[in-house]
């Protein structure tokens, strides 16, 4: 397997404000750009496992929810003294910073705030655990505690009824969220992130096992590259505006908030449907026991259940922006009539959050292809290939796919080695068809530094 120039990145004795590197470790402490995903480390407990949890770390910034929130708790504080002259226990002030911070904090643990730096690291399961089960207590206190603050301002007449301990009873529970959340802000504070200038984060206090983790993964970046001349890896611009609605709401037709979004999206020609990726030939060839333990699983499950077949070849790549990994595995019957591909790609901020896709090809007389698979696939003018696409688990695929071959005229290659160049002439005769289509560009050289891992 080729090593490659790791893209988290750059020379250790380049500057912070000039350095091109994604992270980097200076002593005790992390520095990351906006937007990088990290090695796999908790970077607070140093564990570091095949299968961890992602966490997306955010210097945030209020919104503009958060403003507007504010007014209206404020606005309801003043109109319970001023209009129905109801003096809350303790004067108003307590209410306005209490309301106020109440509603930031509900604001951050929903996700409302804006973020202006972010990047993502990963934590082990029982940090994340601890974590779901603080964030769900701080939710539902708050909920609580906003509810009867609700209640104070729009029924006014049963708070009279009721009488004045409401009152106390809705400022404990104010005071009490809010000291919950400066308890936790303390505890978290040695480890908040602090944004820089250009773009830059820094983290303290991280645990010594992962900096020994990313110093040494540091060390052998800076070796690749005291070995290795600079090269820009080849990129493409996929245009997804140019996509059929279909294709992009595979699976998810029923959502139409997110139809209406992507048809705006399209009709718009918006930037945010056109993306810059690596070129297919940027991908790294990996064993199958370096595959993401679910797509090695299911390869483990398909072998099992089908002892004439074997695992021929796997490779991995990652977005030029290191956001999302695309993994596929090749399997082939010891005959090679067919062929299995696996894919599989993850968002590095849910790498769990994915389905492995299958297809079974077969090579005809001819030099064309019979491919069936459970994926979408767009018809494209002058395509030779046939396919067939069918919903189920991969057995039935693969009994659909030798019921369609049946009356074919096969060629199947003669070794792996003639199937992986069979595979190859697939992708670059696809990537003629997307290109004479408009739907992505030529490859190029990127404009910066490779984001490739």
């Amino acid at each position: 397997m080729n090593e490659e120039i790791n893209p988290y990145l750059p020379p250790a004795s380049a500057s912070v404000r000039s350095s091109t590197r994604r992270w980097q470790i200076e002593g005790n402490r992390l520095l990351v750009r906006d937007g990088t995903v990290l090695p796999r480390v908790d970077l607070f407990t140093g564990v570091s496992e095949a299968t961890m949890k992602t966490k997306v770390y955010r210097v945030k910034r209020p919104g503009l929810l958060q403003v507007f929130s504010g007014v209206f708790v404020i606005g309801g504080c003043f109109l319970l003294k001023y209009h129905f002259g109801i003096e809350p226990p303790g004067g108003i002030l307590p209410y306005l910073l209490c309301g106020g911070f109440l509603i930031d904090l509900i604001a951050v643990k929903l996700g409302w705030s804006k973020p202006a730096y972010t990047f993502t690291s990963f934590w082990d399961a029982s940090r994340h655990r601890s974590a779901t089960m603080r964030n769900a207590g701080y939710i539902v206190f708050t909920l609580i505690a906003f509810g009867i603050l609700l209640l104070g301002i729009f029924n006014v007449a049963t708070i009279v009824q009721w009488g004045n301990w409401i009152f106390y009873v809705m400022f404990g529970l104010v005071i009490g969220v809010s000291g919950l959340a400066l308890w936790s802000a303390a505890i978290e504070a040695r480890h908040r992130p602090q944004a820089l200038e250009d773009g830059w984060i820094q983290v303290k206090s991280i645990h010594p096992d992962a900096i020994r983790l990313l110093q040494s993964e540091q060390d052998r970046l800076d070796l690749l590259e005291a070995g290795q001349s600079p090269r820009n890896p080849l990129t493409i611009r996929v245009i997804l505006h140019r996509f059929p609605l279909g294709f992009l709401l595979d699976g998810q037709s029923h959502k139409i908030l997110l139809a209406l979004r992507i048809l705006w999206l399209k009709w718009t020609r918006s930037p945010r449907l056109e993306r810059e990726m690596l070129h297919h030939s940027e991908a790294l060839e990996l064993d199958r026991n370096e595959l993401h333990p679910r797509l090695s699983e299911a390869c483990v499950s398909w072998l099992s259940s089908h002892p004439d077949w074997h695992f021929v070849h796997g490779e991995t790549l990652a977005n030029l922006d290191g956001d999302a990994t695309t993994q596929t595995a090749i399997l082939t019957r010891y005959d090679r009539l067919v062929t299995l591909r696996l894919t599989r790609t993850w968002l590095e901020s849910r790498p769990d959050a994915a389905r492995i896709g299958c297809a079974f090809i077969t090579r005809l007389t001819g030099g064309n292809r019979r491919c069936t698979l459970d994926q979408p696939f767009l018809n494209l003018p002058g395509a030779r290939d046939h396919h067939h696409r069918f919903r189920g688990k991969p057995e039935a695929i693969y009994q659909k796919h030798l019921a369609l071959i049946q009356q074919d005229a096969v060629h199947p290659p003669a070794s792996d080695d003639e199937l992986l160049a069979d595979l190859q002439l697939e992708k670059e005769e696809a990537e003629r068809l997307l290109i004479a289509a408009g739907l992505h560009s030529a490859p190029v050289p990127a404009s910066g530094p490779s984001n490739k891992n």
